[in-house]
């Protein structure tokens, strides 16, 4: 699709994308079926389970990068393409981050209420169900931070357009316990800040601190110590 995107009709794109959504649809019931799951396993059929798990979140990624191209295109039946994007892109980024944030709390709720009981140390290991929860959960995290990415990629006005739609469900995201989504959330964060209150870009971590300076043009070492200075500690 990406290498032909340029040569493909509209009507071409809506039946990748019906297949996609009808691919996705089938992977999830499979990979969150804990019947199934139990069936493969006790069959130690290991080589059906590796290929059905990909199926649901591969076929998602690519939905998603066709909807977001769609959304930016500038050449090729532009109208149509952006009200079919905007119809759909929206809700599926939208459903797919709370279907991740709901797998979430469903793993943490239980865990939280025994490590009010018990150290955490001492914890009872995941169930069955669980454990089919959070490799489904770990699975999305690849679709995660592709929406992310992808949202950071927005020219500054459709970024500030989707703010009012995703800014909650990015916070909820805060709660992952995933580095490559904490990662890719802390850059989408921080384009919020640049674009909403025009937030600085943050300093490289190799800079040296003693050469950073305040709005007045001091030196921060020294802006810091009159601030100190301009304090008197009395016993």
């Amino acid at each position: 699709v990406k290498i032909h995107w340029t040569h493909l009709e509209t009507a071409h794109v809506d039946k990748i994308m019906a297949a996609l959504a009808e691919q996705y649809a089938f992977g999830t019931r499979v990979n969150a079926s804990p019947k199934l799951h139990e069936v493969l396993v006790l069959s130690g059929n290991t080589a059906l389970q590796e290929l059905l798990k990909p199926i649901e979140f591969e076929s998602m990624i690519c939905f998603l990068e066709c909807l977001f191209k769609m959304h930016a295109e500038t050449e090729r039946d532009v109208a149509n393409r952006r009200r079919v994007a905007e119809e759909h892109l929206m809700r599926t980024c939208y459903t797919v981050i709370k279907e991740y944030m709901n797998g979430v709390e469903q793993l943490s709720a239980p865990r939280r209420a025994s490590s009010a009981r018990i150290n955490m140390l001492k914890q009872k290991p995941f169930t069955a169900e669980q454990k089919l929860i959070n490799e489904h959960i770990g699975a999305k995290v690849p679709v995660i931070v592709s929406i992310l990415e992808q949202f950071s990629n927005f020219r500054d006005d459709q970024f500030a357009e989707t703010l009012p739609v995703f800014y909650t469900v990015f916070s909820d995201l805060i709660l992952s316990d995933s580095l490559p989504i904490r990662l890719a959330l802390r850059q989408t964060m921080n384009r919020i800040g640049r674009l909403r209150v025009n937030l600085a870009p943050p300093p490289s971590v190799r800079s040296d601190p003693s050469t950073f300076t305040t709005e007045t043009g001091i030196p921060v070492s020294e802006s810091a110590s009159q601030l100190a200075d301009s304090f008197s500690f009395s016993a």
